[in-house]
């Protein structure tokens, strides 16, 4: 199941990482989109490679889901939702076109994985459709997030509050 369908229906694999029980998020709120409150969530680049195309203030987040990806190649289709950050990246590719979006969910933030090759890591863990979860929760304060698997220089630090 893909993200957006994930978005749309939820999905059972979705749990929060402080809490692997059988916790279903409501997902009805998932793809509704909304706006944030200033500061509410900045991304900054925590590589030398993102930190290159992100600006040293950071990125806000001002309406959710905000869903990060590659840079389509001319051939390739994005137009089913808005990618709120498009990064760079050549083939062989770590990303993919709507690598992951951040939400928000029974008053949490939550990470969700575009159903990538390669998976996504939030605060050390993996999620995506090879590694038996989809999503993960973001904590209050700094997090950290790998697109494109473990090893990937696409890393970033996403700051609540």
């Amino acid at each position: 199941m893909g993200l957006f369908s994930f978005l749309a229906r939820g999905h059972s694999r979705a749990t929060p990482t402080h809490d692997r029980s059988s916790h279903r998020p409501d997902t009805a709120a998932a793809g509704t989109p909304g706006a944030l409150s200033s500061g509410a969530i900045t991304i900054f680049g925590a590589d030398k490679r993102i930190a290159a195309l992100v600006p040293g203030t950071g990125v806000a987040v001002t309406a959710l889901p905000y869903i990060i990806g590659r840079v389509p190649e001319d051939d390739e289709d994005v137009s089913r939702q808005p990618i709120g950050l498009f990064l760079r990246d050549d083939k062989p590719y770590r990303l993919s076109r709507r690598h992951f979006a951040i939400v928000r969910r029974d008053g949490e933030y939550w990470v969700l994985d575009g159903s990538s090759h390669l998976g996504t890591v939030v605060n050390g863990h993996t999620i995506g459709r090879k590694f038996g979860r989809d999503a993960a929760t973001l904590q209050s304060g700094e997090n950290q997030v790998v697109a494109g698997g473990p090893g990937s220089e696409y890393v970033f630090r996403i700051v609540l509050g």
